[in-house]
């Protein structure tokens, strides 16, 4: 057998009027358009399955008595196909047998499929097709399928039930192409004679071994050369249990697949024969991004992890590798294909299984088409895998700064038409690997990520606004920012947000600690929804009309663990809340004032993540807000509030009382002695914010007073002959953000006496060291001295008792008088 484009005609001969044609010019001409024909098809458009020729095998309605169901044919779908001779090939049916000399048959390809239910040997001894022969000569086992038997009855039906059989068979479409030469012509019209061109399509099976001889025979197109060396890499689906009672038993269900050793080696393994045969860089090292999952998976002392997003990345990475193995295939097809891979036939799969791996032809595109694209791609989607592998990590920011998002994304289909995930760090490089069409469209700006803010991105609100245009594309919400913040936060800040943007989802809450006398809806105990619900599954978001749900450990912890979704909404009617206040802003020392709730019996609850109680109280059946109950880290920040889980928009924000400190700085006398000059010293955080009101004569009488550099001076006139000889009490009003307080500052001041008069008893005394001012001192009989007495003493005298007066006279003294015993007065101040 010659294959037709073993010798290929370049040129032909064009007749002229009254020419007599040899049948060698006439041949010339035919085979020429005929090898132009074959040549577009394979170099310009390629060779190969281009669609069709399923296949699955059809059983008989009885069972024997091994309850099994026999085998009693194969039935095949249409299909196109193209050898490495140029030869189309598609099933077709006889419509009309031709009853002439030399003319064919007419068929007709319009059918969806054809049913095989007969067999026999197969005999190329016809044609000698190469591939069918052993380098011994003999043929390899072959049987022909046929719809049904002929007039000689050589076939016989299908029939089979041991699946080990069925097993070793492979399936071929063959185009049997052969000469046939007429009988010869009598009389003298011969214009009908010449051989026949055989073209009878037939469909066969062999062995393992055959199928296996005809590829080794010079198919280099089959197997590609990275089809079989890659592993094939299946992620299996992380499952919650009934019986998970605590933030381990979620860890390990994650961690144990994100962790898995097998798959992280097969991954390895598969991407370093890709990057390889491409010559392009390897990131991959299963240490270090063991490593990094680790990091994630890892509790802190908050409570967070990231055993989830672990588990996210690996699917990432998953889904980045089975795409770059199946557009393998599509991006290795030569210029020139081997005319000898399979000239004649097309192998369409094993019996038993259609997979294309399993010794099935693809379709090889011709570089016309789009291979020099799809080989780009691959390229590009191994760069990607690399960025993946570099930039992956969780956000290094508190929970309390992590904002909640939601990001219009798909559930399914390329990662690249998907929200690019916040565990990334997003750069330039990264940006334009993540979609191979956005790069090439030169919109890789126009990514959606958490971040929509995101300098690197278009500022064209569809862009950073998402969730509010056309999500006709993206129906899949992404949710993030959420894990290991209060349920009450998330909940809160999710339902302001889907109702704004008029999104339709549900949001539950399980706690796994069992909840007693739970009326809130929106919030159930982990074990019995999930026996309600069993198909909650970790999406990274939830679907329109679907449930999202949050699980945290306690009312005592109640950060987010994990999330789940359900694709229907639930679980519990809906009804309408409102919530309100009689003020929007309150002093850190108010006494509580009563919340409005609707419906009467919500449960109020606090949104943000504010320790304690978040203020609210409830007294028999009314809840109130206590300022008091507010920590100072959380003042001047606005508190909201819920109904039966509910976000309600209601606020407070409450105002720290004025926290200053006022002090006497000095106080002086004026020269007359009978003023007093006070200066006051406020200290503090942010005194200029208050307003300052002095009632310095007790009479409650305030007078507004700005201080100058912390500094008030004031003036107590006449203050010797006045009731205020008794120490004052100054009152202070500190006045800021709608709160005040009254400061009381008490005033020492001391008044020295002037001395007039010293009058000493009978005796002998001295005076010694008396200071100026003294108007007279008089000694009298007796030993008695005075020393060092300070000025301003009006008089002293000393009363006829047995006492000395030493040290500590205290201004306002009017006079001291010494007894008639021998006495001594000294350091009288």
């Amino acid at each position: 057998m010659n294959n037709r484009l073993t010798n290929i005609t370049t040129e032909y001969r064009k007749f002229s009027k009254g020419q007599y044609v040899e049948h060698t010019q006439f041949n010339e001409f035919l085979d020429y358009f005929e090898d132009q024909d074959r040549l577009s098809k394979t170099l310009l458009r390629g060779v190969g399955i281009a669609c069709g020729f399923e296949h699955q095998l059809t059983y008989t309605n009885s069972i024997n008595s091994r309850r099994v169901r026999a085998v009693n044919g194969v039935e095949i779908s249409q299909g196109i196909g193209v050898t490495t001779d140029g030869d189309l090939i598609t099933l077709s049916d006889i419509i009309q047998v031709s009853d002439e000399l030399g003319v064919s048959d007419l068929k007709s390809i319009d059918l969806k499929s054809k049913r095989y239910s007969f067999s026999k040997p197969y005999d190329n001894s016809k044609v000698n097709y190469p591939p069918f022969y052993y380098d011994d000569g003999n043929q390899i086992p072959l049987w022909e399928l046929s719809e049904t038997n002929n007039s000689a009855g050589e076939f016989e039906p299908v029939n089979a039930t041991d699946e080990a059989i069925l097993n070793v068979l492979y399936l071929l479409v063959y185009i049997e192409s052969y000469e046939k030469e007429v009988r010869p012509c009598r009389g003298v019209d011969c214009d009908n004679h010449g051989l026949e061109q055989v073209q009878n399509v037939k469909i066969l099976y062999t062995t393992l071994a055959g199928i296996r001889n005809i590829v080794e025979k010079g198919d280099t197109l089959y197997p590609h050369p990275l089809n079989t060396s890659i592993p094939e890499l299946k992620l299996r689906r992380a499952l919650v249990d009934t019986d998970f009672d605590s933030i381990s038993d979620f860890k390990n269900a994650y961690s144990k697949i994100a962790l898995d050793e097998g798959l992280l080696n097969k991954m390895s393994q598969g991407i370093a024969t890709i990057t390889s045969h491409f010559n392009l860089e390897n990131n991959f090292d299963v240490a270090s991004v063991t490593s990094k999952l680790e990091t994630a998976i890892a509790i802190d002392n908050d409570g967070a992890t990231g055993f989830q997003y672990a588990y996210d990345f690996i699917k990432d990475l998953v889904d980045t590798y089975t795409e770059i193995k199946t557009l393998l295939p599509k991006s290795f097809t030569s210029c020139f294909p081997n005319f000898n891979a399979f000239p004649k036939h097309i192998m369409i799969g094993k019996a038993v299984d259609n997979t294309p791996d399993n010794y099935k032809h693809r379709f090889y595109n011709s570089p016309v088409l789009d291979d020099e694209e799809i080989e780009a791609k691959v390229k590009v989607l191994i760069q990607r895998f690399n960025e993946l592998v570099d930039n992956f990590g969780l956000p290094v920011v508190t929970k309390k700064e992590l904002e909640i998002n939601i990001t219009p994304s798909r559930k399914s289909g390329l990662l690249e038409t998907k929200a690019i995930p916040f565990y990334y760090d997003i750069d330039e490089t990264f940006l334009k690997r993540w979609s191979f069409d956005k790069t090439r469209h030169r919109i890789a700006d126009r990514n959606l990520t958490y971040n929509n803010l995101n300098p690197l991105l278009s500022n064209d609100l569809s862009i950073s606004d998402a969730i509010n245009f056309n999500l006709e594309k993206n129906t899949f919400y992404r949710i993030e920012g959420h894990q290991s913040q209060p349920y009450q936060t998330v909940t809160g800040v999710l339902n302001l947000k889907k109702d704004a943007a008029q999104l339709s989802f549900d949001i539950m809450a399980l706690s796994l600690e069992e909840l007693s006398n739970n009326k809130d809806l929106s919030k159930a105990y982990f074990k019995e929804y999930v026996e309600k619900h069993p198909g909650i599954e970790h999406i990274a978001g939830v679907e329109p009309g679907g449930t999202f749900v949050v699980v945290y450990e306690s009312e005592t912890n109640p950060g987010v663990i994990a999330d789940f979704a359900l694709p229907y909404l639930c679980c519990g009617p809906k009804v309408d809340v409102s919530l309100s206040l009689p003020v929007d802003e309150i002093c850190s020392g108010s006494k509580a004032i009563p919340f409005t709730v609707s419906p009467l019996d919500g449960v109020v609850d606090v949104v943000n993540g504010i320790r304690g109680t978040g203020g609210v109280i409830k007294i028999g059946e009314q809840y109130f807000f206590d300022p008091t109950l507010i920590s100072s880290v959380f003042h001047n920040t606005d508190i909201e509030f819920s109904v039966n889980g509910k976000a309600t928009g209601t606020t407070i924000r409450v105002v720290s009382q004025p926290n200053v400190l006022i002090t006497i700085e000095e106080i002086i006398p004026s020269e007359n002695e009978t003023d007093v000059f006070v200066t006051y010293r406020i200290q503090g955080l942010n005194i200029t914010d208050y307003q300052y009101e002095f009632d310095f004569l007790g009479n409650d009488n305030y007078v507004s007073v700005i201080p100058s550099n912390g500094l008030v001076t004031y003036t107590f006139f006449n203050f010797r002959n006045t009731k205020s000889l008794e120490i004052p009490v100054t009152k202070i009003r500190v006045s800021g953000n709608g709160c005040s307080d009254i400061l009381e500052v008490p005033i020492d001041i001391q008044l020295n006496p002037e001395i007039s008069e010293i009058l000493f008893p009978d005796g002998n005394c001295c005076a010694e060291n008396i200071i100026p001012k003294v108007s007279a001192v008089n000694f009298s009989t007796g030993n008695c001295c005075v020393e060092n007495i300070t000025p301003k003493v009006n008089a002293v005298n000393f009363l006829p008792d047995n006492c000395c007066q030493e040290g500590g006279i205290t201004p306002r003294v009017v006079g001291v008088i010494f007894p008639d015993p021998a006495c001594c007065v000294t350091l009288i101040s």
